[in-house]
């Protein structure tokens, strides 16, 4: 029995041949008209930056408090929640105070320096 499809394949894509640089032009023809690259203005702001010039004392100062604002609002909204669903906001608010008591020893230590 003859076999149809020679063992290895031919290869009929040779990068080396005109054929290759075809399909380059190609390709960039297409992916300019279309997929354009986004304008500047389509672009999103962010919503919030951190400053390339804050110190490592102030960011760590910074995250506790905002830390310091997460566990009052989970401990808002446990108190008004019953069950299951204030066990699991009050164990968000236990896993926020750990957070911010390693970031106060670690404001601590920047400040004995």
């Amino acid at each position: 029995m003859d076999k149809i499809i020679p063992d290895p394949p031919f290869n009929r894509f040779d990068p080396s041949s005109d054929q290759a640089h075809k399909y380059a032009a190609y390709k960039r023809a297409l992916d300019h008209y279309l997929c354009p690259a986004p304008s500047p203005d389509s672009v999103e702001p962010m919503l919030f930056a951190v400053d390339a010039e804050a110190s490592f004392e102030s960011a760590l100062v910074h995250t506790s408090s905002l830390l310091r604002c997460a566990s009052a609002t989970a401990q808002e909204a446990g108190d008004r929640l019953e069950g299951t669903s204030q066990a699991l906001v009050l164990s968000v608010l236990h896993l926020v105070d750990m957070a911010r008591a390693l970031v106060d020893r670690a404001v601590e230590c920047v400040e004995l320096r």
